[in-house]
């Protein structure tokens, strides 16, 4: 059976926040009440949050794409300045470069398309779906996706699924084994083994797609004819844990204190994010020769990660950029709970009135005119530099745990990254057996 659908309005908003260069976060509540969150940077897709299965997915896409990535155990910074706890991780894993641009690129796609798939789903069957938008915002990792690109991938992967007669099947659905006796008297010895193996209702379609390394559409398309004739069911599973955050809080001597002696200068640095190669290089012999750190950033995209990775204790940040300009770029880095103080010092040629209601509309600390002048740029960092105590850690050492041993202990059929610790080996799974619709 063929069906041939338009642009769902359910990917009216997504494609309406890449128009507008929105930066925030578009909610989407489906009809049972579990919310999904697209988070844009300037009109472009940089996460996706929510669905009724996060945490496997989050699982899911790592293992599809680095399959030797151990995230048994390791460490991340503090994780308060961020919002999602999967997009902490993915910018650390990325950051510390454990995983490449090319992987987190593929990981980001897969994880948005598959999300578009499931609202495109969730819309066929439902018209209950309702949008919120909001100012809550990510920092930005490098990773921007161009939202039309996803949409359609995910447009012609859901109009293949739908020509195929699964529209009532959903992805997110475990296959579970009925009438094991019936189904063995019409399949082969091998046959009836592996699926009994397999279809524990234990994974979801899309969870069993990346353990036998299948395409999904192929892999539904193989399980069809047992579904429709009864003999395998499809069961809502719950998500996976949350991996557990233990934060080491620092003892009260390790406290910033802006009254205590000054650090020696090399331990101050200074950021300068300009897309003139002439002024940073200028800002990078005037801060250096001083005895500073130099942060040198030229693509104002790339500044975010950048700046939550160094943390430095001064910002100079030029006002005239292409893509992003100073003030957008102001205000991401006042949306970072840690770099909420900062002191952002705007460089600008334009030192008009109006340029300084607007700077201080998006908090910015203070201006310097062009062309630089070696002199001021110093007074501006000893004017606003932290004072922080001697016995400040170290930027470089990492204080939060991350551990999620426990959530990925293999099962019985050995699906390491899916680990379900509510399912026993060899026991029979109790989750309620639903349509197969979605």
């Amino acid at each position: 059976m063929l069906y041939h659908f338009n642009v769902s309005p359910i990917l009216n908003p997504i494609l309406t926040c890449s128009s507008h260069r929105f930066t925030g976060k578009l909610e989407i509540v489906g009809r049972a009440g579990e919310p999904w969150g697209l988070y844009y940077q300037f009109g472009r897709l940089i996460w996706v949050t929510g669905g009724v299965h996060a945490v496997r997915r989050w699982r899911r896409t790592f293992a599809s794409y680095c399959p030797d990535l151990d995230l048994k155990r390791f460490k991340v910074r503090d994780s308060d300045r961020f919002t999602c706890w999967d997009y902490h991780v993915f910018q650390v894993l990325l950051g510390r470069q454990k995983i490449s641009r090319e992987q987190a690129n593929a990981i980001t796609n897969t994880a948005i398309e598959d999300v578009v798939f499931d609202l495109l789903q969730e819309s066929t069957v439902s018209t209950l779906l309702s949008t919120h938008y909001s100012e809550e915002s990510l920092p930005e990792s490098g990773i921007l996706l161009q939202p039309s690109l996803v949409v359609d991938r995910a447009q012609k992967r859901w109009q293949a699924w739908c020509d195929a007669d699964l529209i009532d099947i959903s992805p997110n659905r475990a296959p579970i084994l009925r009438h094991p006796a019936k189904l063995r008297e019409i399949t082969s010895a091998a046959t009836y083994k592996k699926m009994c193996s397999i279809l524990t209702g234990r994974a979801t379609l899309r969870d069993l797609a990346v353990l036998l390394k299948q395409d999904l559409l192929r892999l539904a398309l193989s399980l069809k004819p047992y579904i429709r004739q009864g003999f395998v069911d499809l069961v809502e599973i719950p998500d996976l844990k949350k991996p557990k955050l233990q934060n080491q809080q620092p003892s009260a001597s390790s406290q910033p204190s802006r009254d205590a002696a000054p650090l020696p200068q090399s331990q101050i640095s200074v950021a300068c994010i300009d897309d003139s190669p002439q002024t940073c290089q200028q800002m990078e012999q005037v801060l250096t020769a001083a005895g500073y750190t130099y942060i040198g950033i030229s693509d104002p995209v790339q500044a975010l990660p950048i700046l939550i990775e160094r943390q430095p204790d001064v910002i100079f940040l030029d006002l005239v950029m292409p893509i992003a300009n100073g003030y957008e770029v102001c205000t991401q880095i006042r949306r970072v709970s840690g770099m909420k103080d900062t002191p952002v010092i705007m460089l600008t040629s334009r030192d008009g009135l109006v340029d300084r209601v607007r700077a201080q509309m998006v908090k910015a600390t203070s201006f310097l005119s062009k062309p630089i002048d070696s002199q001021k740029v110093i007074a501006l960092v000893q004017k606003f530099a932290p004072q922080p105590t001697a016995t400040e850690p170290d930027r470089s050492e990492l204080s939060t745990t991350l551990d999620v041993s426990e959530a990925v202990a293999g099962d019985s059929i050995e699906i390491s990254y899916l680990g379900n610790e509510e399912v026993r080996p060899n026991s029979t799974p109790s989750p309620a057996v639903a349509r197969n619709s979605v």
